[in-house]
């Protein structure tokens, strides 16, 4: 097998991309959204913004937020105004809900990294179970509630996957699903407007 790169490696890989993805977001749309990303990954990477149990979850509702409004500017091909409708605001706030209940599964198979970068994440903090059940439940809660928005239902098997299958390996795979899951979410007005793009205004 090849090897890894090493941290440094990465580094210049990293850098290299920041002024190439900014100058597409200049062309193809969602500009802002990549200049809060990149500040929310700086905070989240280099000022302790993974360390904390709550603060890490919201770093990455920010995060995940910017991904979804940004790439609704490109799919649009418009700039949402910063006023947008209350419905658009309100289904980037579930998504954003949906992030800081569910984000944590992808610390259930990295505990032992989590413990010795000395962070306190949920699996660490409130124990293996725990961090389960919290998890199935709020991802059928999540599923009824974009059914209410567009007429789906989704994350249920993820949420008793994490629930029934605890091995290293199971983790892995059901915080891919679980990503899965968010991509499906984002195309979900598409989807439930038979592929036609929405109008917000």
């Amino acid at each position: 097998m090849p090897a890894r790169m090493s941290i440094a490696e990465a580094r210049i890989v990293m850098f290299t991309l920041y002024p190439i993805a900014f100058a597409t977001s200049l062309c193809v749309g969602g500009s802002r959204m990549y200049v809060a990303l990149m500040l929310i990954a700086f905070c989240y990477n280099h000022c302790g913004g993974s360390n904390g149990l709550v603060s890490k979850n919201l770093w990455n509702v920010a995060g995940f937020v910017s991904f979804a409004s940004g790439a609704m500017e490109v799919m649009l091909g418009m700039t949402l105004p910063l006023s947008t409708t209350p419905r658009l605001v309100a289904w980037l706030g579930v998504i954003g809900l949906m992030v800081f209940t569910t984000v944590h599964l992808q610390d259930l198979p990295d505990r032992v990294g989590g413990k010795l970068a000395g962070r306190r994440t949920m699996p660490l903090v409130l124990g293996d179970a725990r961090t389960r059940w919290f998890s199935m439940a709020w991802m059928v809660c999540w599923s009824a509630c974009c059914r209410y928005f567009w007429g789906g239902g989704l994350g249920v098997v993820v949420g008793f996957r994490c629930l029934m299958l605890r091995e290293l390996r199971n983790d892995a795979v059901t915080w891919r699903l679980l990503n899965l899951w968010m991509v499906i979410l984002y195309a979900m007005p598409l989807i439930a407007h038979n592929g036609r793009v929405l109008h917000w205004g």
